[in-house]
């Protein structure tokens, strides 16, 4: 294999890897190959810009030796100082977008500026149970309500799942009885109407 090559290949590695991480730590998002070859490439020249503020040399050589039968054989030669820290640069990055996703704090700056009117979050789904942690009311097709705090839900796209800790059935005359469990998951199935976002006192 070529060795520009295998340099090339080898620098992408740290970019791949926080990438991976931070799709591993939100909501999935579909992308092409090509598409995740181009977000590994910006995401190797930030952290190799980071990385140069703070080490000198490249965290690997690429050695060309000999090999039996008298060919040139290259091979990789880690500096592992140096390696712990770029992958270490990788992980912090990886895990600053994935909280910064998860909280939409730098796209509540932009909104803030007057740059953006759009949120980090996937849909508006995920941003109404991320942004509004409270109590809920889910209104079921069948004329049913259940009030709960909504620990886990899906992403909105093609996940509608809820589950409900504390849940309790809300009667006609507005009062809410204990269902005596400790959660309650709600599957599309059930046919979610709407949400209802009990207002904080």
């Amino acid at each position: 294999m070529d060795q520009h090559l295998i340099t090339i290949l080898f620098l992408f590695i740290p970019g791949f890897l926080a990438m991976a991480l931070a799709d591993a730590l939100t909501p999935a998002i579909t992308r092409s190959q090509f598409d995740k070859t181009v977000n590994a490439a910006i995401l190797t020249l930030l952290i190799f810009f980071i990385y140069s503020l703070f080490f000198d040399a490249l965290p690997f050589t690429l050695w060309t030796g000999p090999a039996p039968g008298g060919e040139q054989s290259p091979a990789i030669v880690l500096r592992l100082p140096n390696m712990a820290g770029m992958f270490a640069i990788a992980v912090a990055l990886a895990l600053l977008y994935a909280w910064s996703v998860t909280h939409d704090a730098h796209m509540r700056i932009f909104r803030g500026l007057g740059l953006s009117n759009v949120s980090a979050r996937r849909n508006a789904w995920a941003d109404a149970f991320s942004g509004h942690r409270r109590y809920v009311i889910v209104h079921l097709k069948d004329g049913r309500r259940i009030l709960g705090w909504p620990g886990y839900f899906g992403d909105g796209a093609e996940d509608t799942n809820i589950f409900l800790t504390n849940p309790s059935w809300v009667t006609d005359d507005n009062v809410a009885e204990n269902c005596g469990d400790d959660g309650m998951l709600i599957t599309p199935e059930a046919g979610v109407e709407l949400v209802e976002f009990v207002k904080k006192q």
